[in-house]
């Protein structure tokens, strides 16, 4: 069973998916929808639940450096309830500090242009967070 890794945010979400035998995270796109519009995200989730056995929801949990909720972590923990409430799989919480500005590192690194940066940034850090989730388990 694989397991997703989402990097959400207000307006795109990045999405990774592990292989079958939860090895590696594969980026796989940058889901971008309206601002709070959580009705779309779950849809494009759906397609992803079809077309693959997946057996754990792996979100990133951002925190305050120190370690108190922002308003993006008040958001996030409404779209875990959303998540848990449309799908039966469990949704576990990685705590992500960096994973974006990793996800920079990697991109600048890479020699991606600025634009292509905005376009897999989201996409990068899905897969940082479920890399993270992965060495755990």
């Amino acid at each position: 069973m694989r397991k997703i890794g989402l990097d959400i945010g207000s307006k795109s979400c990045g999405i990774a998916l592990s292989d079958p035998l939860n090895i590696t995270a594969q980026g796989k796109e940058n889901f971008r929808f309206e601002e709070h519009d959580w009705d779309a995200l779950i849809k494009h989730l759906k397609t992803y639940f079809e077309k693959y056995e997946i057996d754990k929801i792996i979100i990133g949990y951002p925190t305050l450096p120190s370690g108190d909720k922002s308003q993006t972590t008040l958001m996030i923990e409404e779209v875990e309830r959303i998540l848990e409430e449309n799908f039966e799989q469990p949704v576990i919480r990685i705590r992500e500090d960096k994973t974006t500005k990793q996800a920079h590192e990697v991109m600048i690194k890479s020699g991606l242009s600025r634009k292509k940066r905005k376009d897999y940034k989201d996409q990068i850090a899905a897969q940082l967070i479920l890399m993270d989730y992965l060495a755990m388990i």
